[in-house]
């Protein structure tokens, strides 16, 4: 979750885990303003090299492959 503090090297250093580990994660980012949240998660999907799969409401949904890969996409 990012709070009221923004994108901060600590929160991008646990999305890169999460997505190493998981594949594909949910990030809840708190604020009203769309345009601002649009903005956080166009600097995630840039610092990360993650796609964003979706944003719905304060969700955003990020996919990055790993190395041993964990979900197999139907052809």
């Amino acid at each position: 979750m990012i709070g009221n503090n923004g994108l901060t090297e600590g929160v991008l250093a646990e999305i890169e885990l999460s997505l190493a580990h998981h594949e594909l994660i949910k990030v809840k980012i708190a604020g009203e303003d769309r345009e601002t949240k649009n903005l956080i998660a166009a600097a995630i999907v840039r610092e990360t090299g993650a796609v964003n799969v979706q944003i719905i409401g304060k969700i955003l949904v990020l996919y990055r492959p790993s190395d041993e890969r964990k979900i197999i996409l139907p052809k």
